[in-house]
C-alpha cells in the first residue's frame, strides 16, 4: 500500500516516516512532503492509495484524487470532519497502532503495490526532508498515557527545497538564576564573531533580548509569531524583514513587551518558529534562550535542539532540580523512547562561588572548564568576557 503524508512540519513528517517504515514497512510504503508541488508531482507519476495532508498543504481533496489518490483525508489535530469541506480528518498524534489502523480504513482493500513491487519498480521518496517530528498529546506525564513528545536522534537536514538546516542550540537551566541568559547571549556572540550566521532567539517569559542585543530593526517575538500563525507557508522571507540585527551582525527580535503573549503561545507555534527559521537558508546557528517551566511547551523547544545545554551553578539547590529533571526525562526515555541525555550538556556556571558545591550528575558529558564567578563587572562585561572564552565557548557548539 503506498501512503503519502503531506505537511510543512518536517519533523513530524520525518518521525511519522521512521515510524511506518519501522513497524508496518511490510505492508505500508510511506512517502513524505513539506512541499505542494513536490507532492503533486510525485502523485501524478506514481499515484497513492491514500494521501493524507494538512489543509494549509493541500486546502482541496479533490486536486489530490483529480491527480491520482485513490483515497484523501486531512490532517488535524484529532480526528473529526472538516467544517468548511466536510472532509474527512485523520488526527496526527494518535498511537502508531491506531494510525495504522485508520490507514487501513481508509485506503481500503484496493492497494496496488507491495513494498517489493514498489522497490522492483524503482519508486522512491523524493521528497528530501529530516528532522524531528514535535508534538504534545493532551495528557501530560500520566503512567501509560504518557504522550508529550515524539523525538529521535538529529542530524544534518534539509528542507523540501533543499536548503540546508541550521544547528540549534537551546540554552537552558532547571534552576533559576545560574545565567541562561549570560550564556546564550555570549554564545551567540562568540559564533557570530567567527563569521558564522546566528540567531539569538530569546524565548524567556520576561524578554530581555534589547538588553545585551541593540541594533537596527523593530521586529519583536509576538511580530515573528504572529507570522506562524498566519499560516504562510513560506514565512522565512517575511521573517527575514523584520530580523533586528546587532553591529557584529547577530540577529534577534526585540522584546514585545506582552508579557501575556508567550504563556499563551502553543509548543507547536514555538517548533514552528524554530524550523522555519532552521531552513530559512539565513543562519549557521540558532541559539535558543528558554526559561524552562517543565511544560510540554518547554518540551517543544528542546525537541528542536541538536544540542542541549543546561547552565548549572553547582549549589546544591540547582543540582537537586537537575536530577529530578533528569528522572523526569529517563522516564520519558523508557515510556517513549526519547532521549534528552544524548543531546545534553552541562556547563557549570559561577563555579566555585562560596555558594557552590559539586558537580551534579557524573553520567552527562558536561563542558570542559567550569566558568568561575566574576566580580565587580556589569551584565555586558561578563558577557563580553564569556564570548571571548573560546576555549569553553566552542565546547558547546
Amino acid at each position: 500500500m503506498r501512503l503519502i503524508l503531506g505537511d510543512t512540519d518536517i519533523r513530524y513528517l520525518e518521525r511519522m516516516k521512521q515510524w511506518i517504515t519501522r513497524d508496518y514497512g511490510a505492508e505500508i510504503l510511506v512517502s513524505t512532503f513539506s512541499d505542494r508541488d513536490s507532492l503533486m508531482r510525485s502523485l501524478r507519476r506514481d499515484g497513492a492509495d491514500l494521501v493524507l495532508a494538512d489543509r494549509s498543504l493541500i486546502p482541496d481533496l479533490s486536486a489530490l484524487r483529480a491527480a491520482g489518490a485513490g483515497s484523501a483525508a486531512f490532517l488535524g489535530e484529532e480526528d473529526g470532519t472538516d467544517s468548511m469541506t466536510g472532509e474527512r480528518v485523520v488526527g496526527k498524534y494518535k498511537r502508531m497502532d491506531i494510525f495504522a489502523d485508520t490507514v487501513r480504513e481508509l485506503a481500503g482493500p484496493s492497494g496496488r503495490k507491495s513494498p517489493d513491487t514498489d522497490a522492483a519498480a524503482g519508486w522512491t521518496d523524493n521528497a528530501p526532508g529530516a528532522g524531528i517530528a514535535s508534538a504534545s498529546v493532551p495528557g501530560g506525564i500520566r503512567g501509560d498515557s504518557l504522550r508529550t513528545v515524539i523525538l529521535d536522534e538529529y542530524g544534518p537536514a534539509e528542507d523540501a527545497a533543499g536548503r540546508t538546516s541550521s544547528r540549534v542550540i537551546a540554552v537552558t537551566s532547571f534552576s533559576g538564576g545560574t545565567g541562561v541568559t549570560t550564556v546564550a547571549s555570549a554564545l551567540a556572540r562568540n559564533l557570530q564573531g567567527d563569521g558564522l550566521e546566528t540567531m539569538y532567539l530569546n524565548l524567556e517569559l520576561v524578554n530581555s533580548a534589547q538588553d545585551l542585543f541593540r541594533g537596527g530593526g523593530t521586529g519583536t517575538l509576538y511580530d515573528a509569531l504572529e507570522i506562524i500563525r498566519s499560516g504562510d507557508p513560506e514565512p522565512a522571507p517575511q521573517i527575514r524583514r523584520i530580523l533586528c540585527r546587532t553591529s557584529d551582525g547577530t540577529a534577534f527580535f526585540r522584546g514585545s513587551g506582552d508579557r501575556a503573549n508567550l504563556p499563551n503561545t502553543s509548543g507547536e507555534e514555538l517548533a514552528s518558529l524554530i524550523t522555519a527559521l532552521r531552513y530559512s537558508g539565513i543562519f549557521s546557528y540558532i541559539v535558543v534562550d528558554l526559561n524552562y517551566t517543565g511544560l510540554p511547551r518547554d518540551m517543544h523547544v528542546l525537541d528542536c535542539a541538536d544540542t542541549i545545554l543546561a547552565v548549572d551553578d553547582g549549589t546544591q539547590t540547582a543540582n537537586r532540580k537537575l536530577r529530578s529533571v533528569l528522572n523526569i526525562l529517563d522516564y520519558m526515555a523508557r515510556e517513549t523512547g526519547i532521549d534528552f541525555r544524548s543531546r545534553m550538556k552541562i556547563l557549570y556556571n559561577r563555579f566555585s562561588s562560596s555558594k557552590s558545591s559539586s558537580e551534579a550528575e557524573a553520567s552527562i558529558t558536561a563542558v570542559p572548564g567550569k566558568i568561575p564567578p566574576v566580580m565587580h563587572a556589569t551584565t555586558e562585561e561578563i558577557v563580553s568576557y564569556l564570548a571571548a572564552k573560546s576555549d569553553i565557548i566552542r565546547k558547546i557548539r
